[in-house]
């Protein structure tokens, strides 16, 4: 402790304070007044404190580089990327279609539907049936596409497809393995 006190009589009591907290307090009372020096020299208005320029306000009145867009808007936006997918996954269903009856030929088929008559592949009968398979799916899709507009079947569709044509591709690859 420094040899310098004050000694302040509180009733009773004496209560020595030291010259560190004496500094201390002298300290947050020179910054207590300075702070609201400072504050009475800040204007009263945020308008007052900037110099709006007509280019500056031109620049402020310009449209953001994003735009809102209302719920409607953006489920439209929503069907129409997942049209583009439900799109790709029939192409991809129907490619798939085609490599899995290349890879049946010429071997025995399990599927009474697509065996001729000596217990191989039939390449029309598999034909057929695939494509009218394919072509009734694809038409019940579509109807319920129509049917429903305030609904997004894109999306749902798209999944079910793509997990078809992927069902359909490992018994492809599974057909190309066999002797």
């Amino acid at each position: 402790m420094s040899g310098v006190s004050l000694q302040a009589h509180s009733g009773f009591t004496t209560t020595v304070v030291p010259e560190t907290t004496l500094q201390i307090r002298s300290l947050l009372l020179c910054s207590l007044i300075c702070g609201f020096a400072l504050a009475a020299s800040v204007p009263a208005h945020a308008e007052d404190s900037y110099l709006i320029t007509p280019e500056l306000r031109a620049e402020l009145e310009k449209p953001r580089y994003f735009e809102t867009t209302s719920p409607e808007d953006r489920f439209e936006q929503s069907k129409r990327r997942w049209k583009k997918a439900w799109i790709g996954s029939w192409l991809a269903f129907a490619a798939v279609n085609l490599v899995d009856a290349h890879s049946s030929q010429g071997h025995g088929e399990a599927n009474p539907f697509l065996r001729g008559s000596d217990g191989g592949f039939a390449n029309g009968r598999a034909t057929a049936v695939k494509g009218a398979l394919g072509a009734g799916f694809f038409l019940w899709q579509r109807h319920l596409i129509k049917k429903n507009p305030g609904h997004n079947y894109y999306k749902t569709f798209t999944f079910a497809n793509t997990a078809a044509t992927g069902a359909m591709g490992a018994v492809a690859a599974h057909n190309y393995t066999l002797d």
